[in-house]
């Protein structure tokens, strides 16, 4: 008999992952996973989400066996030849393309958050510069530490 556990299994079997590392990767013990994948455990609605999502399993066949294993992805052409080429490297290989892509994306992330950073700061600095302009006679004082609050800023560098 086809059990959840079963497909569990072989989900964990394609991706060449022990039950240990399996479990980590759905943030729950190795005990609790071993129990779901021989039947002892029940199979959380948040963990069958976990799996669905973190392997791009379809949660039908996950359920009830009925239907492919995979999400169907629409993929671009270029996403597809990616792919197909990933797919016939050896496992060393797979595992320095998948760093290089996680490192990218923090770069980009990062890349992403400093033009943010930035573009609030030369906001403000705009907006202070504004405001301390329209400061009259006898506030001369307010507006030199609004000026020099930004050029305090200006000479820190950005993280």
């Amino acid at each position: 008999m086809v059990t959840v556990g079963s497909r569990l299994k072989e989900i964990r079997k394609l991706h060449r992952l022990n039950q240990t590392e399996f479990a980590k990767r759905l943030e729950i013990t190795q005990g609790t996973y071993s129990g779901i994948e021989i039947g002892r455990e029940t199979l959380t609605e948040r963990t069958k989400k976990m799996i669905c999502m973190e392997f791009g399993i379809n949660e039908e066949w996950l359920s009830t066996g009925k239907g492919e294993i995979f999400k169907s992805m629409d993929l671009s052409h270029n996403g597809k030849e990616l792919l197909e080429i990933f797919d016939k490297l050896d496992p060393e290989w797979k595992k320095q393309v998948i760093s290089f892509a996680e490192e990218r994306l923090k770069l980009q992330q990062f890349q992403e958050y400093q033009n943010t950073r930035k573009s609030i700061k030369d906001n403000l600095d705009k907006k202070y510069r504004d405001y301390a302009e329209k400061l009259g006679p006898g506030q001369e004082e307010l507006k030199n530490r609004l000026l020099a609050t930004i050029q305090d800023v200006e000479e820190k560098p950005d993280v």
